[in-house]
C-alpha cells in the first residue's frame, strides 16, 4: 500500500513537472518567438523585446491632428479654394485637407520635364552641354525674360537652370524636344503621376496635392533619378527666386527646395496659385499647397501662413 502510494505521488510530480515544462514552451518559449519573428517588418523594430518595442513607438508616433485643425482654421479665412499635403519625411506621417481635390497645377510640372531630361542625359541620350537655337517655336513670354533672348543659342543645363530657378516658360518649351514620349510617360509614372501627354500638359491638365507630393518624394528619396540628378534639381529649387508663399513662412537659415505654379488668365486677377517642397527643417518634411480663385497676393498669403503654422508645429514636436 505504502509503494502504491509512492508510485502514485512520483507520478503526480512528474505529471506537474511536464505540464509545467509544456505550460513554459507554449506561452513563453513561442511568445519569445513571435516578438522576434516579424520578418516583414522595419529591421530596427521587429527584434525588439515589447518593452522597448513600446519606449521606441513613443520617440516615432507623432500626432498631426491638431495641425491639421490649425490648418483648417487658416483656409476657412479665405474665400479661395485650398489643397494642402503635408508629410513628415522621417516617420511619414501626414494630414491634408482637400489634398485629393484636382488643381491646373500650371508651372509645377516644370519639375517632371527637368527630371525627363535628365534621365535622357543619365542615359547617353542627350548632353547637357547641347546647344539649342531658341527659335520663336520655343517663345512664351507670360513667365520668365529668356523670350527676349529669341535668335540665340543656350545650353540644356543652361535651360534647365533658367526653367527651374525663375520658373522660365520659354526655357522648359525648349525642352520638350528633347524628351522622346517613352521618357516622359517613364518619368510620369515612376514619379508618381497619372499619364497625359506633353501636348495635354502645355494646356492644363489636373492633378492633386497629394499626387504632386510624390514628385518631391521622388527626388528626396532618389528613386527615379541618380543621386547626383535628384540633388541637382532640389539645389536649383533650393535657389528659386521666389520668396513668397512656403520660403516666407520659415526662418532665415531653413533651406526650402519649392516650385511654384501660378495661373491667373490675361485679364483677370483672380487664378491659381500653388507652391508645393521641401522644408529641411530639424524634421525635413513635404508641404504642398495648391489653390484657386485667389489673387497672386492672397494666395500667397494664405500659403505662407500655413507654412509658418507647420514649421512652428514641426519644430515644437521636435524639440519635445
Amino acid at each position: 500500500m505504502i509503494k502504491t502510494k509512492t508510485y502514485f505521488f512520483i507520478f503526480v510530480i512528474v505529471f506537474a513537472l511536464s505540464l509545467s515544462l509544456n505550460f513554459y514552451y507554449l506561452f513563453f518559449h513561442n511568445h519569445k518567438s513571435y516578438i522576434s519573428g516579424f520578418s516583414f517588418l522595419d529591421p530596427t523594430i521587429s527584434n525588439l523585446e515589447v518593452e522597448d518595442y513600446l519606449e521606441a513607438k513613443n520617440e516615432y508616433t507623432v500626432s498631426y491632428k491638431p495641425l491639421k485643425f490649425e490648418i483648417q482654421e487658416i483656409i476657412s479665412k479665405s474665400e479661395g479654394e485650398f489643397g494642402v499635403y503635408f508629410e513628415d519625411l522621417e516617420f511619414h506621417s501626414w494630414i491634408g485637407i482637400n489634398e485629393t481635390n484636382l488643381f491646373t497645377p500650371a508651372s509645377l510640372m516644370k519639375v517632371t520635364t527637368v527630371s525627363a531630361i535628365l534621365k535622357e542625359v543619365e542615359e547617353g541620350e542627350l548632353s547637357l552641354d547641347k546647344e539649342v537655337f531658341l527659335s520663336q517655336d520655343y517663345v512664351d513670354n507670360k513667365f520668365g525674360e529668356l523670350y527676349k533672348y529669341q535668335g540665340s543659342t543656350i545650353s540644356i543645363k543652361k535651360l534647365i537652370e533658367i526653367a527651374l530657378i525663375y520658373s522660365d516658360n520659354t526655357a522648359v518649351r525648349a525642352l520638350h524636344p528633347f524628351i522622346s514620349y517613352d521618357r516622359w510617360i517613364e518619368a510620369r509614372l515612376n514619379m508618381g503621376l497619372p499619364l497625359v501627354s506633353i501636348e495635354e500638359s502645355e494646356k492644363g491638365i489636373e492633378l492633386t496635392p497629394k499626387q504632386f507630393s510624390n514628385v518631391f518624394r521622388s527626388l528626396y528619396y532618389s528613386g527615379y533619378l541618380s543621386r547626383s540628378s535628384s540633388n541637382w534639381i532640389l539645389e536649383l529649387l533650393s535657389e528659386s527666386e521666389f520668396k513668397k508663399g512656403i520660403p516666407a513662412g520659415v526662418p532665415d537659415g531653413v533651406t526650402v527646395s519649392h516650385k511654384i505654379g501660378v495661373w491667373i488668365n490675361e485679364g483677370e486677377t483672380i487664378g491659381s496659385v500653388h507652391d508645393c517642397g521641401i522644408v529641411y527643417a530639424k524634421k525635413p518634411y513635404i508641404l504642398c499647397i495648391m489653390s484657386e480663385g485667389v489673387t497672386s497676393k492672397e494666395g500667397n498669403e494664405v500659403i505662407e501662413e500655413i507654412s509658418r503654422t507647420v514649421y512652428n508645429y514641426v519644430s515644437n514636436q521636435s524639440d519635445l
